[in-house]
Order: structure tokens, then sequence, then C-alpha cells
């Protein structure tokens, strides 16, 4: 594609525009429909002239190459390219279409987490408050492995009304003093990316390698691109992040957690904006690796499912053990 440009000479004295900045993007890094969006500008028109200017046949017609466009009885609409172009919109329109009816269809499918809904398993439901329940994870890495799950439906933390935080908080409280009774520590973190219904993924581990989860948690964000940034005590993630913007949340408990020198939730708070892809399995992963639970086998829930009788067994265990410090009872 070829532009004309008209700039005045040089240092006139009206001072008309005789300086022009090119931001040139090269035609191969163009997906093909980009490409055709920028050609078909609606004051562009196709090149009415051949490559081969001069050369002709040898009865004195006007020679064309393989590749040299055919002449055409008119240069300023082309009727088969504004076939051709209807045609992709038509291609985008329906495709969008398409993804708009999956999305609608989506969200009318009864949700696995709200708990009046049919979804719901029971059977991993270790303690129901007024807005939020605990609840094991399906598939768990371990008998420590369990989830904080608003009742209703809330898409994440940002969105999430101040009554529920303040249960959540509670149950964050409980879970941390009842893990401390057992010498262990406990992790917090929530991932709003490709899921619908908020979740706080709960991690009791041994208090003695308190130290190591930030390591672990920084190695392995570095090495898949991850960027996790520290966050203020005090920080409401609802002043710094947008209500639909996708996050990585994370809660480490400090050294000082089982020392009795400070409160049970004195954590460090990290925080990763999600703004393009992101590793759904990322703090599953690392909770299972060598340096912290050493399951690397586990990493994949599907493969942790075990029977029904199992799972309710592995949930009656727990409520029997939480009981005494059950915020709901």
């Amino acid at each position: 594609m070829t532009r004309f440009l008209g700039l005045a000479k040089v240092n006139k004295s009206n001072k008309p525009k005789f300086l022009y900045a090119f931001n040139i993007l090269p035609a191969k890094k163009f997906d093909y429909i980009e490409l055709v969006r920028q050609t078909a500008n609606p004051i562009s028109s196709d090149n009415p002239y051949s490559s081969s200017f001069n050369l002709k046949n040898e009865d004195g017609s006007k020679y064309f190459g393989d590749h040299d466009a055919q002449p055409s009885l008119q240069y300023f609409y082309d009727a088969d390219y504004i076939q051709k172009m209807n045609e992709l919109q038509e291609q985008e329109m329906l495709k969008q279409k398409r993804k708009l009816e999956a999305m609608q269809k989506q969200a009318q499918e009864p949700c696995w987490f709200c708990l009046g809904g049919s979804k719901v398993e029971r059977q991993y439901i270790v303690s129901v408050g007024d807005k939020c329940y605990l609840a094991y994870a399906k598939g768990a890495l371990n008998k420590d492995h369990l989830l904080i799950i608003p009742i209703n439906h809330v898409q994440s933390s940002v969105q999430a009304e101040q009554e529920l935080m303040e249960e959540i908080a509670k149950y964050k409280l409980a879970l941390a003093k009842f893990f401390k009774s057992k010498k262990k520590c406990v992790l917090f973190y929530e991932r709003n990316y490709r899921t619908k219904h908020m979740q706080i993924q709960v991690y009791g581990i041994r208090a003695d390698k308190t130290y190591l989860l930030k390591d672990a948690f920084m190695s392995m964000a570095q090495d898949q691109d991850i960027c996790l940034n520290e966050i203020p005590q005090m920080t409401n993630l609802k002043q710094i992040m947008e209500p639909n913007r996708p996050f990585f949340y994370l809660e480490i408990p400090n050294e000082e957690l089982h020392d009795g020198s400070r409160g049970e939730m004195d954590t460090t708070r990290y925080l990763c904006e999600i703004r393009g892809g992101f590793p759904i399995n990322f703090g599953r992963d690392v909770m299972a690796s060598e340096l912290l639970l050493n399951c690397a086998d586990r990493i994949d829930w599907k493969e942790c499912v075990v029977s029904l009788e199992e799972e309710k067994k592995m949930t009656q265990d727990f409520r029997k053990e939480f009981k005494m410090f059950d915020p709901a009872l």
C-alpha cells in the first residue's frame, strides 16, 4: 500500500506542517483480517497499474505476469473485493454470535459452588456460616487442603460485600488457630482467572517450613514470568483492582506466626494483576513442589479424587477436630 502525503516547505512564514512521523509495521507481521482492514480504508483504491509496466505480448497486447492483477473496467470499485470483504465480515459476526451464545449458555448452567445449587457436592462441606462456608477441595492435595467459598454467587473478593469479607476473615483466623494447634502454619490464595465463583484456597503446612514459602512462590513465579508484587498490609484489593480485572492474590504467614510474639494473622500479601495468560495450577504447583509438600504426582486434581466413602470420612474427621475453632458454632 502506498500513501501520498502533502507537506509544506520548511520554515514558511505561516508555519504549515512540514514534518510527518511514520510508525510503519511490515505487512508480513499483520494477520490476514487486519491486513484486509488496513487496505479497506475508504480513501484507498487499488493500484491501476500493473507491475509489468511496459511489457507487451507478441500481438501487441499488454503483458501480465503470473502475479499481476488482471485489467479491470474500473479502478475505484472492485465488486469481487467488496464481496470478499462482506463474506469476511459475515464470518466474523457469526463467530462472535456463537461465542456470545456459548457464554450465555455457560452463565445459565448451575454453579458448582453456589450452596443452593444442584451441583454442590455436600460431602465436602465442613462448616457453614451466614455468608460463606468451608469445604474440602475436590481432589485435595492433602488432608490440609480446603476452600473458603461464598454461599451465594460472587465472582471474586473485589466484588464481595463487606459482611462476606468480614466472615471470611473470621474463618481465616479460626483456621490459623486450628493449624497452629497442630504445629502448622496456614497459607491462603485466590485466583480470579477462568473461574466463575470466588474460591479461597487454604493450605496447612508444617510450621518449620514457613520460611520456605516466599522463596518457593517467588522462584516458580520467576520461572513462569509471573510478577508477584508485595502490597501493604492494610491495603484493600478494591482500592487497587478493577472489578472485572483477573488477578492472583496470595497471603503468606510470617515466621513470627508461631513464636507467640504477634497475632495469628500476621501475613505478607502479594498480588499479580493478570493481563494476559496465567498458569491455572500455579498455586498448586508451588505447594506440591519438593521444597514444600513434595507431592508432584498429585498436581493434577483429577488424579487425587477418592471414593465417596473416603470423602465423607475425611470431612467428618476434620469437622470433629475443627469444632472448637469453628466460627459458625
